[in-house]
């Protein structure tokens, strides 16, 4: 399911008209079972980076509660930053030594460029926004 489609229109309009038609207290089960839902419904086995990373958030969110100062900080670091940061950046990696340690001496220039362009569209965008 992506964006654009229909079929997350259809996704949307359910899961908005339910949130407010709900209880308060009730209103994190259904964001948190239509957001497993519209994961799974682009590759059904992220639901296990989901969950996992569900849980190292509630247990990090239960620390950082109880923490103060700069190990407040440091919980907050250590529970997400490497996951969003391995999977942000892990095939990124791997393309990149793919393309500059390939056998021949000839860079995929357009394969680089893409790479770029769709890991780091701030990057261009900051290029082509300059004066």
């Amino acid at each position: 399911m992506i964006f654009n489609s229909i079929q997350f229109v259809i996704f949307f309009i359910v899961v908005t008209s339910l949130y407010f038609s709900l209880p308060h207290n009730k209103r994190w089960l259904l964001l948190l079972l239509s957001s497993c839902y519209f994961y799974m419904a682009f590759v059904p086995i992220y639901i296990l980076i989901l969950g996992f990373t569900i849980v190292v958030d509630y247990f990090a969110g239960i620390l950082i509660e109880d923490a103060r100062g700069k190990r407040r900080k440091l919980f907050l670091l250590l529970s997400t930053l490497p996951i969003l940061a391995y999977w942000r950046y892990s095939n990124t990696g791997i393309l990149l030594q793919k393309i500059f340690l390939s056998s021949s001496k000839v860079l995929d220039w357009p394969a680089l460029f893409l790479t770029y362009l769709f890991c780091y569209p701030s990057v261009f965008l900051s290029i082509l926004s300059r004066p």
